[in-house]
């Protein structure tokens, strides 16, 4: 049985996904660079192009037949 901290802590890590999604979106739509993505999720440009990648390959995966 899963207590409220554990759910708060999966709660948590699910939003934090959702937000890097967005940013990522918001890159490939080009409303802000890869650099203000960066900058916005508050790591280096190497770090946010590679959970862009994982985020892609990711999406494609779950969008297969």
């Amino acid at each position: 049985m899963e207590g409220k901290r554990g759910r708060h802590t999966l709660e948590k890590a699910q939003q934090l996904a959702r937000e890097r999604a967005l940013v990522i979106l918001r890159v490939h739509e080009g409303t802000i660079t890869a650099k203000q993505g960066a900058h916005l999720l508050g790591v280096s440009r190497k770090t946010y192009y590679e959970w862009e990648e994982k985020a892609l390959k990711a999406m494609a995966l779950a969008l297969e037949n």
